[in-house]
C-alpha cells in the first residue's frame, strides 16, 4: 500500500481538520510514494464538484523503476485522486447520519454533504446516501430528489445522471 499524504495550498500536511468548502479541501497536492513502483505528485482542485488534476509530477521509486510511456499510461489518475481524497476522509469526516426521522432539515444536509463527497471522489452518490442511511437506492433518490428541491444540491447533469 502506498504512502498517501494531502498537502494544503499553504504547503501543510493533513492530519487534522483543516477549513474547506464542506468538508472537502477546494485544492491540494496529493503525493503517492510506491504508487506502482514510482512517487507520484498530483496538484488538483475541487471544479464543479470534482477533483481534476492540474500537475502531474512522476519520480523514480527506491527501486529504480524506469520511467516509460507505457508505465504513465497505465497510472491511473482517477485512482490516484480518490486514494488522495480518502486520506483526508479520514480527518475530515462526512457527518453521521441523522437517526431522528422528525429532524427533516439535518438529514436532508447530511444527504447533500455524503452526495457531493462521494460525487466528487467519483463514487455513486446515491449508493453512498442508500448506504448511509440504511435504505434502498431508490429511497435514497427519493431523499436526493428531496434535498435537491430543498436547494441544498443543484440540478442533476440529466436524467439519471449526477450532478450537484
Amino acid at each position: 500500500m502506498p504512502k498517501r499524504t494531502w498537502i494544503t495550498p499553504e504547503g501543510e500536511h493533513i492530519s487534522s481538520a483543516m477549513p474547506s468548502t464542506g468538508y472537502l479541501p477546494d485544492a491540494g497536492t496529493i503525493e503517492l510514494t510506491d504508487w506502482d513502483g514510482y512517487f507520484v505528485q498530483l496538484s488538483v482542485e475541487l471544479v464543479n464538484g470534482r477533483y481534476r488534476c492540474n500537475e502531474l509530477r512522476v519520480r523514480e521509486g527506491e527501486a529504480g523503476k524506469e520511467i516509460t510511456g507505457e508505465a504513465i499510461r497505465n497510472l491511473s489518475l482517477s485512482r490516484m485522486i480518490r486514494e488522495g481524497v480518502l486520506h483526508v476522509r479520514r480527518f475530515v469526516r462526512p457527518p453521521e447520519a441523522p437517526t431522528d426521522v422528525d429532524e427533516d432539515l439535518r438529514k436532508l444536509q447530511w444527504v447533500a454533504e455524503v452526495y457531493r463527497f462521494a460525487y466528487a471522489v467519483g463514487d455513486p452518490p446515491k449508493q453512498a446516501v442508500a448506504e448511509g442511511l440504511q435504505v434502498s437506492p431508490a429511497t435514497a433518490g427519493r431523499w436526493i430528489a428531496r434535498s435537491r428541491k430543498a436547494g441544498l444540491l443543484g440540478p442533476a447533469e440529466g436524467p439519471g445522471r449526477a450532478g450537484g
